[in-house]
């Protein structure tokens, strides 16, 4: 290590990142190697000169080559910059900790085992090293049979799994042409070779022609409960030409049904009478009852009317 002094403050940054700082007559030191470009390229620009000290780098340096080290032997120490006057030689090591091969690993041989990050701080896992796994599970060799009606329910308990093609079978089909079948209510027998349902012991249906089903008893058709739906109100004049009253149906119609109107004794009491539906909806409507002559006058008219709707 080169070591001089100035005469005058210096403040030089060297090619290889070294600074040479300080006031006059500051010991400055800089690496060997840097002598001969440092007394070329610099040194003559100093005013004054420098003056080399010639010692030994110790005896700059408190308490000499350091004679021992702080350990780093064990993980986790805080770094520290230290204290020490002394100086560490170049060749000096602080150590390192010891780290040694696991011999045993945390079996994973069964189900369900939960997930662990280990406490493990001094050894390591080889390369190769494995957990084991679960033994392989055997596919099931039998089923539940579910041939019958009624079967229950069951969540099951084997180890064992299901193959993707198994079947559990189902019930025989209850339905045999000609043999019929029982229901809540009695027997329904069906024939595809003579075309008949026979339901209980008396009732048949039967096709009598293409696109014709038949029976020789007595068929009730079921109310519709939306199609047609009629009724009667009453239309007050009272000293009046006109009025109206609102219908409202009892059952509503998907959309607006075709309505009909006509009225009873529409000529009594000197009234002729024109009858007409008006505001038809889906749930109702407004019969009008307007005097021709268009004169006031009192009567009651019984207006019948008819709502008729299809798809």
């Amino acid at each position: 290590m080169a070591k001089f002094t100035a005469g005058v403050d210096l403040n030089i940054r060297l090619p290889n990142g070294e600074e040479l700082i300080g006031a006059a007559g500051t010991t400055h030191r800089f690496s060997d190697a840097l002598v001969d470009e440092f007394v070329r390229d610099v040194v003559p620009h100093i005013p004054g000169g420098i003056t080399w000290i010639n010692q030994d780098e110790t005896s700059a340096i408190g308490g000499g080559a350091s004679v021992s080290v702080a350990a780093e032997t064990t993980f986790s120490i805080a770094t520290s910059a230290g204290t020490a006057a002394s100086f560490s030689r170049g060749d000096h090591t602080h150590g390192s900790p010891t780290l040694s091969a696991a011999v045993s690993v945390s079996a994973e041989t069964t189900y369900g085992i939960s997930s662990s990050v280990g406490t493990a701080t001094t050894v390591y896992a080889l390369g190769d090293h494995t957990h084991g796994s679960p033994v392989a599970i055997s596919p099931a060799t039998a089923v539940s049979g579910q041939t019958s009606y009624g079967a229950a329910t069951a969540v099951g308990s084997s180890a064992l799994y299901a193959r993707q093609d198994h079947t559990h079978g189902t019930p025989a089909d209850p339905v045999t042409s000609g043999a019929g079948f029982t229901v809540p209510s009695g027997t329904l027998a069906i024939s595809a070779t003579s075309s008949t349902m026979t339901i209980g012991s008396d009732v048949n249906l039967y096709r009598s022609a293409a696109d014709v089903l038949a029976t020789d008893d007595t068929f009730k058709a079921p109310k519709f409960a939306y199609g047609i739906q009629s009724g009667v109100i009453t239309v007050s004049l009272v000293s009046q030409s006109v009025n109206t009253a609102t219908v409202t149906f009892a059952t509503a119609f998907p959309a607006a049904p075709q309505v009909v109107c006509t009225g009873e004794n529409v000529t009594s009491s000197g009234l002729v009478a024109k009858i007409d539906p008006g505001s038809i909806s889906s749930t109702g409507f407004r019969a009008s009852v307007t005097h021709v002559a268009n004169t006031s006058l009192t009567a009651n008219v019984p207006v019948h009317w008819i709502a008729v709707y299809s798809d």
